[in-house]
């Protein structure tokens, strides 16, 4: 009777605790209209991966701070773009002074 009581308490323990072995996979990929997306679930078909890495997570406390890791990345290099092109834009209006200044 204790046997199978172990027997039991070993095969719920088996099947309820996450192993730490599997691996995840961390998917980076844009929408149609190009939004940023950072998941674990493979995206749609028609989805345009940016990367895909494989992970083996430690704890699912991992995982979320791999995934706030990636979306800290993303915000910075969205952050970078805009200053891009914000330069462009006063490089834009600064070449269009000096042109209209030398037509004067």
């Amino acid at each position: 009777m204790k046997s199978t009581k172990l027997i039991l308490m070993i095969l719920i323990l088996l099947f309820t605790v996450p192993l730490n072995s599997a691996a995840e996979e961390i998917y980076i990929w844009l929408d149609q209209d190009g939004g940023k997306h950072i998941s674990t679930q493979r995206p749609p078909n028609n989805a345009n991966i940016i990367n895909k890495e494989t992970f083996k997570p430690s704890s699912p406390e991992e995982i979320r701070r791999y995934q706030q890791q990636q979306k800290n990345m993303a915000i910075i290099e969205e952050e970078k773009n805009k200053i891009r092109r914000r330069e462009a834009e006063r490089q834009v209006d600064h070449d269009r002074f000096v042109k209209e200044q030398e037509e004067r």
